[in-house]
């Protein structure tokens, strides 16, 4: 055999072996409000401008593999039916990559947010802002909205339904919580991909931005007349949620999370960040002031940061009569009070005061039963109960 037809053989070989990969892509699907249920008979439509479709239907393992060859770019789309579910549209790449179908709203005064992403990160987050609630992994139902699926290991969904109004404004935003702590541009490679339903329809699919360092996307927000104010943008910050500090189960939120916010978030914002570089003192200087010019909705939220500042300076004492205003507003919600409880209840176990730490503890469990937290500690002081 000649070289040059050897180099021929060999070509058509790799190219065999490369065109039989790119002929057998396999498209998952799932249902966006049941964890890790499949959904089987969905029709599945691979299209671009010039091309053939590509046709398939979803096994018993909710799963489309196609024999056919399509390109798997940005100007490849994707439609994904079935009766009982809001037809899903989206943007190719699809190789490495779950798609879930969110199934009718009967509302239309209901809102759905999915959100769908590759194989890494493993742990990104959606969070739902609006009032004083903040509905995420760490606080799964909140007023009429709830987190319905939370994925720990890639691809998702992870989905929040609004089932009601009770806010004017609503934010959604993404967190990297893989990289909570670093400056990465992880979620920006992540391919994932935002979906928000309204009734039967899908209205809006939003893409992750790429080539930008940030673990929080800010996604979008929407008011009372259901208009949808788009974000899209990356941002860093290694306070979020709950998982700045291990101690508390607080849910601040950063105060770029939403398009407008009331009067004090400034004082808020920079409360926060004096309190992540551990400056208590300012933070508590900077809540006050913020807790003078705050509506009614916000003050809970910063009263329980203050108490926070006040236990990490071993302030013990002042932590506790801080923590027992939040039960005189009524504004206070059941979160609230828990975290109330809970910080109470850290400022009695650091003076060894077990017995009445326990019982802090006891009522936020009480109060909030989904919380973890509230029962380990619980358990942790009572061992030193005799």
């Amino acid at each position: 055999m000649t070289l040059k037809r050897y180099v021929i053989l060999m070509t058509l070989f790799v190219f065999g072996i490369k065109v039989q990969a790119q002929n057998r892509t396999t498209i998952k699907v799932l249902d966006a409000t049941i964890k890790d249920a499949v959904v089987t008979g969905a029709e599945v439509y691979i299209q671009k401008n010039g091309s053939q479709t590509v046709l398939g239907t979803t096994n018993a393992a909710g799963e489309m593999v196609t024999g056919q060859a399509f390109d798997d770019d940005e100007n490849t789309l994707i439609i994904i039916k079935k009766k009982g579910y809001s037809t899903l549209v989206v943007k190719c790449p699809c190789q490495g990559y779950t798609y879930a179908l969110s199934p009718s709203l009967a509302d239309n005064g209901s809102i759905r947010v999915v959100l769908s992403w590759g194989q890494q990160p493993a742990d990104l987050d959606i969070h739902a802002v609006y009032g004083d609630q903040h509905v995420y992994y760490g606080n799964k139902v909140g007023a009429k909205a709830a987190l319905d699926v939370d994925d720990r290991d890639g691809y998702g969904p992870e989905t929040i339904t609004v089932t009601e109004r009770v806010s004017d404004l609503y934010g959604f935003l993404v967190r990297d919580y893989t990289n909570r702590k670093n400056q990465s541009d992880a979620l920006s490679k992540s391919n994932a991909k935002v979906f928000v339903y309204r009734g039967d329809s899908l209205i809006k699919t939003y893409y992750v931005p790429t080539g930008q360092l940030g673990n929080l996307w800010r996604v979008f927000t929407i008011d009372r007349n259901n208009q949808i104010v788009d974000y899209n943008s990356m941002v860093y910050t290694s306070y979020f949620g709950s998982d700045s500090d291990p101690e508390s189960t607080a849910t601040a939120v950063p105060s770029d999370a939403l398009a407008a916010m009331p009067a004090g978030l400034d004082h808020v914002e920079h409360g926060e960040k004096a309190y992540a570089r551990k400056e208590y003192e300012l933070s508590i200087k900077l809540y006050q002031k913020a807790l003078n010019e705050a509506g009614g909705m916000l003050r809970p939220r910063i009263i329980n940061n203050i108490a926070l500042s006040q236990l990490k300076l071993a302030k013990y004492q002042e932590c506790i009569e801080t923590s027992t205003r939040i039960f005189n507003l009524n504004e206070s919600t059941a979160q609230d009070k828990a975290n109330a409880h809970y910080n109470t209840g850290l400022a009695y176990e650091k003076q060894l005061r077990y017995k009445e730490a326990a019982q802090s503890f006891q009522k936020a469990a009480n109060t909030v039963s989904s919380n973890a937290a509230y029962m380990s500690a619980l358990k942790r002081v009572r061992k030193q109960i005799k």
